[in-house]
């Protein structure tokens, strides 16, 4: 499984996902304070569901959503209890986001060479 980034995070297929043209939070709901609905299952998040079912970037979507952990709210129509279940089916080992940032400082100002060591 493969998922081109730019700028670390910032997934490629993104410009041609339809989610960019709906609210947010369809993707990231809440949870219904008293109910029993899960937030994934809540009428926004249908929305989201249904959204993502014909959308062009679907299994890149997926693809990056399998390939990373810590990822909250639903990617590829799955949300993250879903998506541990195909992670473990498959035998994926997720990289945890948040270990990919690239923490390092450099030595040496930066008008001069820079090195990493």
């Amino acid at each position: 499984m493969w998922v081109m980034m730019i700028d670390n995070h910032m997934p490629v297929f993104e410009e041609k996902a339809l989610c960019a043209e709906y609210p947010a939070e369809w993707w990231f709901p809440q949870e219904v304070a008293g109910t029993s609905t899960q937030w994934s299952r809540t009428p926004d998040a249908m929305k989201a569901r249904k959204i993502c079912e014909g959308c062009p970037a679907l299994m890149e979507c997926r693809n990056y959503a399998l390939a990373y952990s810590g990822l909250a709210g639903i990617w590829g129509g799955m949300d993250y209890q879903e998506r541990r279940v195909i992670q473990s089916t498959l035998g994926i080992t997720p990289i945890f986001m948040m270990d990919t940032y690239d923490t390092r400082v450099p030595k040496k100002p930066l008008d001069e060479e820079v090195s990493f060591d």
